[in-house]
């Protein structure tokens, strides 16, 4: 429009000078041809001659005829009068024409530029306020990918025999919070108490300056004393209609408070977050139309593209913002059920993830268990196959030409190699004893440990019940779980609850051919806020790795006892054995 109104005036200049260039060309022509006939009439006077003079004329004829052309002449001058008052005439209205049409035609493009120029404005409103709902909308979905990357790192490490509890702790803390500031921020939460103060991830990128929500504007109690002022001088006050504008204005203010009227609850939450986006655009966009509509320009002039009138454009507005709300409120739908569907992922990885832990603790222990028990059986073996070396020895020494006092001296020989190798394997049996009585009281002491730390990870965890998700996926049957003490397919109660803790077992003391048996002593209790699938998978583990401590501590001290039964029965010395074999 500013080039087609440049234009215009181009144009118009043009068109003027053209019009008096050609007025001024034809005056010329017009004055010539004028003067043309006028020396030509004054030739034919002068050519006129009488018969006295040899010519062809009376006197009488000639003056008829001088009277008659000096008429003619008089004629041509009044014409040339008003042929030159006629184009001044012509030129002069000529040109008030065009500068009427000019006239009408810069006021319509004028009044088109203001209203294109408010439409400009507005549309800015509107596109800041999409990039900004994009924006969020990109925070919402950067949520959502550190929640998913989460639960891929949980599921490799279910997948890894070597992974530490540690680590699985760590990532289990930062899904605890990633899952709590989720929820907070999808408006999921049952309990506003399970709320935990974790600050949200800035958004990073170009969207990070526009997602920032400006803080939004009080609601207008009264109007500006500005808006109650009379725009014209000398009209009342009730009659003024820049005054009718301001009072329609500051109601309809009031009317548009729409957005946000509950986003107070939670201010970091997405649809709070997109309210108060919504809402600041209702007060610019309001606040850009009132200061439009009042203006004495626009007040008297008739709207081509907009609604003539501020309430029109206001409904049409909102409408534009409320389908913003709309696909925002349907954005968050779509969201919370990606959200449950990431709930139900991480209750499968939990019925999954203590056997993994606990399984790779056992493994790590029992390592440490082997080492120390082979190191006593090796010692063992070293004595015993230095004892039967010795043995040897003293059957090699057997020869049917000793005498009694020889003989005497090998049996005696023989009995103290026995009674040192029957002592190196009581000694190596308490060790063994001893070994198994401390590595498994160490076990079970770091065990509780452990399934209480996993059990109060889990407390920490949100779970499907405490969101408002409504349409939640279904349960893996892997999940299912059982316990010693409860039914078959036992479900979780969801509430708080005591886990019995573990009994201490290692062998006695006072007799080295009982098997162990168990000790009154027990770990304490736990205690949890929740009872889950995954609090069952822990203590089912648990129980499980128990057990397994119970069989091994048999299996590794029934060789050594093997060994002192067999060691007992041989009684006989080597030299008896010889003289019923000579004899």
């Amino acid at each position: 429009l500013d080039s087609l109104s440049s234009a215009l005036q181009d144009c118009v200049d043009d068109h003027i000078k053209q019009t008096q260039t050609s007025l001024s060309s034809f005056r010329q022509s017009v004055h010539l041809r004028l003067d043309q006939l006028r020396h030509k009439t004054t030739r034919l006077l002068h050519s006129f001659k009488l018969f006295s003079e040899g010519g062809d004329f009376a006197p009488e004829e000639v003056q008829l005829f001088q009277r008659r052309l000096k008429e003619e002449t008089r004629r041509i001058s009044v014409m040339e009068e008003s042929v030159h008052a006629d184009l001044e005439a012509f030129e002069s209205k000529s040109l008030q024409q065009v500068k009427e049409v000019s006239g009408r035609l810069e006021e319509k493009l004028s009044c088109l530029m203001v209203e294109l120029k408010f439409m400009e404005k507005i549309q800015k409103i509107f596109s800041k306020t999409q990039i900004q709902l994009k924006a969020e909308a990109a925070c919402s979905h950067q949520q959502e990918s550190v929640i998913t990357s989460r639960m891929d790192e949980l599921r490799k490490m279910t997948e890894n025999t070597q992974v530490s509890a540690d680590q699985v702790f760590s990532l289990l803390s930062l899904v605890s919070e990633d899952l709590v500031s989720r929820c907070q921020y999808l408006d999921c939460l049952s309990d506003s108490s399970l709320v935990l103060p974790v600050p949200r991830v800035p958004l990073q990128g170009s969207f990070a300056v526009a997602a920032r929500p400006k803080p939004r504007k009080q609601e207008r109690e009264a109007p500006p004393s500005s808006l109650l002022q009379a725009s014209t001088v000398g009209v009342a006050l009730s009659d003024d209609a820049a005054v009718g504008v301001a009072k329609s204005t500051n109601s309809r203010s009031r009317r548009f408070q729409v957005f946000g009227s509950e986003a107070d609850q939670n201010e970091d939450s997405f649809s709070s977050t997109v309210d108060g986006v919504l809402q600041t655009s209702c007060d610019v966009l309001l606040q850009v139309a009132e200061d439009f509509y009042r203006s004495d320009r626009t007040i008297v002039s008739r709207f081509h593209f907009l609604p003539h009138n501020l309430d029109q454009w206001a409904e049409s507005m909102m409408q534009r913002l409320l389908g913003y709300q709309e696909q925002s409120k349907n954005f968050q739908t779509t969201s919370r059920q990606k959200f449950s569907d990431q709930l139900s992922v991480l209750e499968e990885l939990l019925c999954i993830l203590p056997e993994v832990v606990i399984s790779n603790y056992e493994q790590q222990q029992w390592a440490g268990l082997k080492e120390e028990v082979d190191g006593v059986r090796q010692r063992l073996r070293e004595t015993m196959a230095a004892s039967e070396t010795e043995k040897s020895g003293v059957l090699a020494a057997l020869r049917a030409s000793l005498c009694h006092d020889e003989l005497q001296l090998l049996n005696h020989r023989d009995q103290l190699r026995q009674q040192r190798l029957h002592s190196a394997i009581c000694c190596s049996h308490q060790q063994l004893q001893e070994c198994l009585r401390v590595r498994g009281a160490e076990f079970v002491t770091s065990l509780a440990a452990l399934t209480e730390k996993l059990l109060f990870q889990l407390d920490k965890l949100l779970t499907p019940a405490e969101t408002v998700l409504q349409q939640l996926s279904p349960r893996s049957e892997d999940c299912a779980v059982t316990m010693e003490t409860g039914s078959a397919g036992q479900q979780p109660c969801g509430g708080n609850r005591t886990w019995p803790g573990i009994s201490f077992l290692s062998p006695p003391s006072d007799s080295i051919a009982a098997l162990p048996s168990s000790v009154t002593t027990v770990t304490t209790s736990i205690t949890t806020v929740k009872s889950t699938l995954g609090h069952l998978a822990v203590i089912e583990q648990r129980d499980a790795t128990v057990k397994r401590l119970e069989q091994l501590l048999h299996s590794e001290l029934f060789p050594c006892q093997q060994i002192l039964l067999i060691r007992g029965d041989e009684s006989e010395p080597p030299v008896q054995q010889v003289r019923k074999r000579s004899g």
